[in-house]
């Protein structure tokens, strides 16, 4: 083994931190910031951005302060990583993708028993998807009969019903957005546009 290379490693071998990126960026501070990693001994950093963020994702100013960083890394033979979001999980641009279209947004589906007399609770951003009286003997289902979700709440007996629920947006984070449906083909194709098409014009040649 080779000791000293062992205690100072080439660059490529060393560490590279998620850099939380918030606040006002401009290219000089990123550059800056960026060869303090370097000067740490590690091999640069990820550009990942964090709540506290002033300056808009993916706009002119945010490909400034990359731009100003990309340049410090090819100066000082350094590693400028990409990290594809605002915000952890990845999928949403900082929200862009949700508010496209409701379906773009987390979804979930809730099982709901009324017994008679109840009717179904008042749900923002969710839908009855169907609806069934049932006859039942504890969990023992021995009948159920599909009724249009409109009359659930007028069906005499027992009800059982399937409610879409659209997550709500999380302040703080995802740009004050919900969370992205991951499994939508669409939400997905649109958040590769925004994100890693924007980053390929920015630096497809990096």
């Amino acid at each position: 083994m080779d000791h000293q290379s062992f205690r100072t490693p080439p660059r490529h071998l060393r560490p590279a931190p998620f850099w939380g990126i918030n606040d006002d960026l401009t290219p000089d501070e990123a550059a800056r910031q960026f060869r303090a990693f370097l000067d740490a001994g590690y091999s640069g950093a990820f550009f990942h951005t964090r709540m506290g963020l002033r300056t808009a994702y993916l706009g002119e100013a945010w490909f400034a302060a990359f731009q100003g960083a990309l340049a410090a890394a090819r100066a000082e033979d350094g590693y400028l990583w990409l990290y594809d979001e605002d915000c952890w999980p990845s999928g949403s641009a900082a929200g862009e993708v949700t508010v496209m279209r409701d379906e773009y947004r987390s979804t979930a589906l809730y099982a709901e028993l009324l017994r008679p007399g109840e009717t179904s609770p008042v749900q923002p951003d969710s839908a009855i998807m169907a609806a069934y009286r049932i006859e039942r003997e504890g969990c023992l289902l021995h009948h159920a009969e599909q009724i249009a979700p409109e009359t659930l709440d007028v069906a005499v007996g027992e009800r059982l019903s399937f409610r879409r629920v659209y997550a709500v947006p999380n302040f703080g984070c995802w740009g004050d957005r919900s969370v992205v449906n991951t499994l939508h083909p669409e939400a997905t194709a649109h958040f590769l546009r925004l994100t890693h098409e924007a980053f390929a014009r920015e630096a497809g040649g990096d």
